[in-house]
């Protein structure tokens, strides 16, 4: 990189900066509570919360109690004329307990998306006739809260109908180019090795079209299988929908990745023998970190909880040993730059956002939307430690260190995160255990003409400051003092890092509750 010079003035402005940032470092528990910040998209890291099923927790405490501020509410289904939306197909959207609790939630600090469809119910894929009835049943439901965010749940006979999956796709183009800026995920169910032909089709339709869905979401999990590994599977499985995403736009692996996300099921699933345990979830979050993931969920908080002696798992417990909301607050420590680590909590140095997406040709939409993951960022990997030596002599020459690297080995996997099961698709790489240390490195802003990336300094002292150097002799004591303590701080923050059921619940419907129409 380049050799810059930097005036006393840049360098003081340079200095207070790096300092403000490096001292709001902390060193967390692994999964202590981490506020959002406001680079997350909604839907990044939300839960979902079926607000009418299985005795659901109250969302604000919730937040308070894992720093979680976001949520997918469940589920917006057809009532009425089977084209009205409403919450379980019956709840209003406004002037109910739903309504309220969006309310609480935002009056928290919190947002939400809403999410449609699931499993079982009337589905307003289906019960809307054209596209344009479904697309103005969307928007019914995005005006009703001004939401920035909606998930688009295609299962059962929504995913399984070739007229049905062209009406959503059709929808979505409308919704999108009537809100700009409103981020549209879409979740369905994934095999071991990705989408299934249903799947794989309803991507097709929405690239040839020009929609640019901004996080194709699995669901990994319920799997025929009996599944001793699962992180592993899940991780096999998201690949499998990373591949069929960058085939279908015509994308390269990095872009791909940025518009595929997941939802993981917590505790025991449906299958015999199938289950993910909280430490298996940070093992799955540490996967989603180091590919940039536009999305990582969790179905659901209401089973969020340990079960009673000897129950089972159902609607209100995960059936595995945690206490109470442990995988919410894996879930709320994935952020938009964090990365795989010991310690808990993102790392806080951005980059720049990606380009808008090209859309194949001939496609029928206008400028597809940047992903979610615009402005994502990953913490760098700190540069070799270089010994300062410090000299009387001033000298007015400056050298900084080189950008950003993706830097994270995963910590707590058991397993490697290279599928061995699924050939590659040309172009593609399976994701590697342990990613490569500059392959895919995105700059740190100004890390190029202008600005120099991180830097540590040496201290007059005979001790010099780990982590390259920038030599601020000849400016005031006040200036080499500020220069030296930044540089410290952000060589440490660079070494740290980040260190209901699908189908239907295993405990059948609960008493007075509806069936719950899915897991996602």
């Amino acid at each position: 990189m380049a050799r810059h010079r930097l005036s006393r003035r840049r360098r003081i402005t340079l200095a207070a900066t790096a300092l403000a940032a490096g001292s709001a470092l902390i060193l967390a528990p692994r999964d202590a509570p981490a506020a959002a910040t406001a680079t997350d998209p909604v839907g990044l890291n939300a839960a979902h919360a079926y607000l009418g099923w299985g005795d659901a927790p109250d969302p604000v405490a919730v937040m308070k109690a894992t720093g979680l501020r976001q949520f997918a509410l469940s589920y917006v289904l057809a009532g009425g004329s089977g084209c009205e939306p409403r919450w379980d197909g019956s709840r209003p959207l406004t002037g109910g307990s739903d309504e309220a609790a969006i309310k609480r939630i935002r009056a928290a600090g919190g947002e939400v998306l809403a999410a449609f469809g699931g499993w079982d119910g009337a589905k307003l894929g289906e019960g809307c006739g054209t596209a344009a009835e479904l697309a103005a049943a969307y928007q019914k439901v995005v005006d009703a809260y001004a939401l920035k965010a909606v998930d688009i749940d295609v299962e059962s006979t929504e995913l399984t109908d070739p007229a049905v999956r062209r009406r959503i796709v059709e929808a979505l183009r409308t919704l999108k180019a009537k809100n700009p800026g409103l981020l549209v995920y879409v979740t369905f169910q994934t095999e071991q090795k990705g989408p299934d032909a249903d799947g794989a089709d309803l991507i097709a339709l929405a690239a040839k079209s020009g929609l640019v869905v901004d996080g194709w979401t699995a669901l990994p999990f319920d799997f025929a299988g009996r599944e001793s590994d699962l992180p592993a599977v899940v991780r096999q499985s998201v690949t499998g929908l990373q591949r069929a995403v960058a085939t279908a736009y015509g994308w390269a692996d990095d872009q791909a990745w940025r518009h595929v996300g997941l939802v993981a099921m917590n505790g025991r699933t449906d299958q015999q023998g199938e289950q993910l345990t909280v430490a298996g979830l940070r093992t799955v979050r540490e996967f989603a970190a180091t590919h940039h993931l536009a999305r990582l969920g969790l179905w659901a908080v209401n089973r969020d909880r340990p079960c009673p002696a000897d129950a089972p798992a159902g609607p209100t417990c995960s059936g595995v040993k945690q206490a109470a909301y442990d995988f919410t607050r894996v879930v709320a420590g994935y952020h938009t730059d964090s990365v795989p680590g010991d310690v808990g909590g993102p790392c806080r140095i951005p980059l720049p956002s990606i380009p808008p997406l090209a859309v194949p040709s001939g496609s029928a939409s206008g400028s597809p939307s940047n992903s979610p993951a615009a402005g994502r960022s990953v913490c760098p990997t700190p540069t070799p430690t270089t010994t300062v030596t410090p000299t009387p002599t001033p000298t007015a020459t400056s050298t900084p260190t080189s950008g950003g690297s993706p830097s994270g080995t995963p910590s707590a996997s058991p397993t490697s995160a290279s599928p061995t099961s699924a050939a590659p698709v040309p172009g593609s790489a399976v994701p590697p255990a342990v990613p490569p240390a500059t392959t895919g490195a995105a700059p740190v802003p100004g890390a190029g003409a202008d600005t120099p990336g991180p830097v540590a300094v040496a201290a007059p002292a005979p001790a010099p400051a780990p982590g390259g150097s920038l030599a601020a002799t000849g400016a005031s004591g006040v200036t080499d003092t500020l220069l030296t303590t930044s540089g410290a701080l952000l060589f440490l923050g660079g070494a740290i890092g980040l260190v209901g059921t699908r189908r239907r619940d295993p405990e059948g419907t609960p008493a007075g509750g509806p069936t719950p129409p899915s897991a996602a």
